[in-house]
């Protein structure tokens, strides 16, 4: 959910040309239209020698993955009879897999999702980034496509720092986990903390997400967001459940007087 510098990869391209190094192109996330373009690398308009691919393959559906590489690269690779199997899998090649892969890719084209998926996108980061005026936890929506990152900072008003900080000294992750917990234990909305000591939740809505469905997203992280703004509220209670339990764990492990 970090949109890099915009010459970030085609300067990183242009140092695999010159050390003759292969450029590769994980696009397990960021393929088939998931950022709005059927591959990531689209949007710098690189040409990788080899991309990555899988999960939205087969639509979630099967464990389905592929690697797509240039003719010579393929053909040095399995250049003789001894090296055809080189590169094997337990369960490649599985029927279902295929199936489903070939089924996504229809669906994919027939449904206009990439399409759908830069139009969708653009419309719920707008909207998310429109509660920055209500909400000062956020502090950047950024993201492409369907591929969304909310970032969320220390708010200005005095008591909301109070228990923001709380938080934090606990773990600095906290805040965006408590989100996430309450988006779907409320609304019953699956989103994700994008990493380990990160103020970051990501969201990867389904490539046929609707206006309805963004609307709905939206007015959800406001109403929890809403939630914790107010003392007491979900911020103060999960601060000091954390430090309930800490302090009950310290005095569990002191000793305890030996009876004769």
């Amino acid at each position: 959910c970090q949109t890099p510098k915009s010459d970030f990869f085609v300067r990183a391209q242009e140092l695999c040309r010159k050390y003759g190094t292969l450029l590769i192109s994980d696009e397990v996330q960021t393929g088939l239209g998931r950022t709005g373009k059927m591959f990531g690398f689209q949007h710098w308009d690189l040409e990788p020698d080899i991309i990555t691919l899988a999960k939205t393959l087969s639509g979630g559906y099967v464990p389905c993955g592929a690697i797509v590489t240039r003719r010579d690269i393929y053909q040095k690779t399995f250049s003789r009879m001894d090296r055809c199997v080189v590169h094997s899998t337990t369960f490649g090649r599985n029927n279902l897999a295929m199936a489903c892969g070939l089924a996504a890719l229809e669906v994919i084209d027939n449904e206009n999702l990439i399409e759908r998926a830069a139009k969708m996108g653009a419309l719920l980061m707008e909207k998310v980034d429109a509660l920055r005026a209500k909400h000062s936890f956020i502090k950047e929506v950024r993201g492409k496509g369907l591929m969304i990152g909310i970032e969320f900072h220390e708010p200005t008003e005095f008591k909301l720092k109070m228990a923001w900080k709380l938080l934090h000294k606990i773990d600095k992750v906290l805040f965006a986990q408590m989100v996430v917990t309450q988006m779907l234990s409320k609304h019953r909305i699956l989103t994700q903390v994008a990493g380990h000591a990160m103020d970051v939740m990501k969201i990867l809505p389904p490539l046929i997400i609707g206006e309805k469905e963004v609307d709905m997203f939206v007015n959800a992280l406001d109403d929890v967001l809403t939630e914790c703004r107010k003392f007491p509220g979900p911020m103060w209670e999960l601060g000091n459940n954390f430090v309930r339990a800490a302090l009950g764990s310290r005095k569990s492990a002191e000793p305890r007087p030996v009876s004769a």
